[in-house]
């Protein structure tokens, strides 16, 4: 049912080393932020990249031709469209890996701030007490 669905989104970057692009066959994956092939959100697009938007497939990527790179990830853009696609289906909400990737909420890149903007603010957020029990845990619940 549409009211258990949590659609996930992604706050990083899959890189394809020494590829033409999109759609072209590639051969290894990039350095990465924290491990091969994984990019923090927050250094995408690399520099010397273009950014794209797929309008087909709802989907961000960018692409160097010079270092032959291509990486992709969510854009504020495919974030919207996420949100907007959820709203329409009633779905029960959104989660993200990993929110450290992210840019700040003040800078108009960051998808945590275009979520909460596409979702409607404060007013539609669920602010449900969790009720979730961890008796040992150093932190509030």
């Amino acid at each position: 049912p549409p009211e258990k669905i949590v659609i996930g989104m992604p706050m990083y970057g899959r890189t394809f080393e020494n590829t033409n692009g999109l759609d072209t066959p590639y051969n290894g994956i990039g350095s990465g932020s924290f491990e091969a092939g994984i990019y923090d959100y927050k250094v995408l697009p690399r520099e010397g990249a273009t950014e794209y938007y797929d309008e087909e497939y709802v989907a961000g990527y960018s692409y160097d031709p010079k270092s032959k790179e291509f990486v992709t990830y969510d854009t504020p853009r495919v974030i919207a469209e996420k949100v907007k696609y959820i709203k329409e289906k009633n779905l029960n909400g959104i989660m993200f890996w990993e929110l450290s990737n992210d840019l700040s909420t003040g800078n108009t890149r960051s998808l945590l701030s275009t979520a909460y903007d596409s979702l409607g603010g404060l007013k539609n957020l669920d602010d449900s007490y969790n009720h979730l029990n961890f008796p040992s845990s150093a932190y509030d619940n």
